[in-house]
């Protein structure tokens, strides 16, 4: 992953559903990054925020974990992200169970499978 010179770096967080998340884009916003939230409903408050720079729909990991980490594989790729940060149990657990799809394209932050 590459950032531009000069461009705020951008930050990719799951379950914008979450009044958490919501609250961690504010943070991340104010702390200057750009914040990119993926909901998997239509009802997300940090969609609502004008702290989210960039609104996504993607599958819920609990209905389709492969799904999930496809789009978030592609949309990682596309996005030129600084990290990644699943914003529940559920994120967490398929993005850690398939981390060898993410790794090399941004920071997911996890510890080692053993742990």
């Amino acid at each position: 992953m590459k950032v531009r010179a000069g461009e705020p770096p951008r930050i990719l967080i799951t379950n914008a559903e979450e009044r958490s998340v919501l609250a961690s884009c504010r943070s991340l916003a104010v702390a200057g990054y750009r914040v990119s939230a993926i909901a998997f409903t239509h009802r997300a408050a940090a969609h609502h925020s004008r702290y989210c720079d960039k609104r996504l729909r993607m599958t819920d990991p609990a209905l389709d974990a492969e799904r999930f980490i496809d789009e978030l594989a592609d949309e990682l790729r596309r996005g030129r992200y600084a990290a990644l940060i699943p914003g529940s149990d559920r994120a967490l657990l398929a993005i850690s169970c398939m981390r060898e799809r993410l790794e090399g394209i941004t920071r997911i932050g996890l510890p080692s499978e053993e742990a």
